[in-house]
């Protein structure tokens, strides 16, 4: 099976794409993150993803899925099953009805177990393209319930010594994870607008969160938690507020040894799979052909020294 990237992926025997930036007559889109699509007139994607990208997608024809559904084609089938990346992000399988081969194709992927996002796990195939954002072998992120723990000893610590917390995490996704945690931890949270508005699209698909939290709307208690995206504080207008405390969640945060960056707490708590998670994934799926994508090209070059047919798609 030909596979090829071009601004998106592309399986000519099929005239299919997968994740195309680039408007398509057809295309499957696997999560709602805006570096996944474009405004097709016929995008193929989950409830979830639907719900997030409904006023998007108004002008298009959508054709919506259930996780574990198969939808027919004349050439090929297509089956969505959870990516754990973020609400409705799915892996996609491709079955060639010409050939018999099975492809998945995992999107942004996370095997470890969400709060808020529905659980991933591997689907066996002949052909897999693999999401390759953390492919170096430095990115093994650290147990996830250690880091949270760790995150709320250093709240709890910031608040002990006067300081108001901003949290940073990536608006769809990581923040719904971290809001998760720390409501979870008893700590009081106020939500910058556009995580707000994600967030109760999450209840409208039945994610339940561990307590209340509300919108930022200017005021900002001293006992509060402020979640926002990454560098939105400026716009906030929250520079008259003394003592701030800024931590990052992400997992970039391995690049850098000292902990900080850019004046903030850098964590290692990522929406992603790790080098070892993306290897153990290769492993059980049972593919006899591998392509990497997007990240580091590394990876692939890891898989052949392990014996694998592996090639990075760019």
């Amino acid at each position: 099976m030909e596979i090829v990237f071009d601004k998106g992926i592309f399986i000519p025997g099929l005239d299919l794409w997968l994740d195309s930036t680039r408007k398509k007559e057809f295309c499957v889109v696997s999560h709602a993150h805006s570096d996944h699509v474009a405004r097709h007139n016929v995008p193929v994607m989950t409830k979830g993803t639907f719900s997030l990208l409904k006023d998007y997608y108004r002008k298009s024809n959508p054709v919506v899925v259930d996780y574990g559904e198969e939808i027919e084609y004349s050439g090929f089938s297509l089956s969505f099953y959870p990516a754990g990346h973020c609400l409705g992000s799915a892996q996609i399988l491709v079955k060639d009805k010409s050939t018999g081969l099975r492809m998945v194709y995992t999107g942004d992927y996370k095997m470890t177990p969400s709060p808020v996002n529905e659980d991933s796990s591997v689907i066996p195939c002949d052909v897999l393209v693999l999401d390759a954002t953390y492919g170096k072998t430095q990115y093994i992120f650290p147990n996830e319930s250690e880091i949270i723990q760790t995150v709320a000893q250093i709240l709890n610590g910031w608040f002990l010594e006067g300081y108001r917390p901003i949290l940073e995490g990536w608006k769809l996704g990581k923040a719904q994870e971290i809001l998760f945690h720390m409501l979870n931890h008893g700590f009081k949270v106020v939500v910058e607008d556009s995580i707000f508005q994600i967030c109760k699209v999450y209840e409208s698909e039945g994610v339940q969160f561990p307590g209340t939290y509300r919108l930022f709307e200017g005021d900002w208690a001293a006992d509060e938690i402020l979640l926002c995206p990454p560098n939105r504080t400026k716009k906030l207008m929250v520079q008259h507020y003394s003592a701030k405390r800024i931590m990052r969640l992400t997992g970039w945060a391995l690049d850098y040894a000292s902990g900080t960056r850019y004046g903030r707490t850098m964590i290692p708590y990522s929406d992603h799979a790790d080098f070892k998670q993306l290897l153990n994934y290769v492993g059980q799926s049972g593919a006899s052909t591998i392509y990497t994508v997007n990240g580091f090209s590394e990876l692939s070059g890891y898989l052949m020294n392990l014996g694998y047919n592996a090639s990075h798609l760019s």
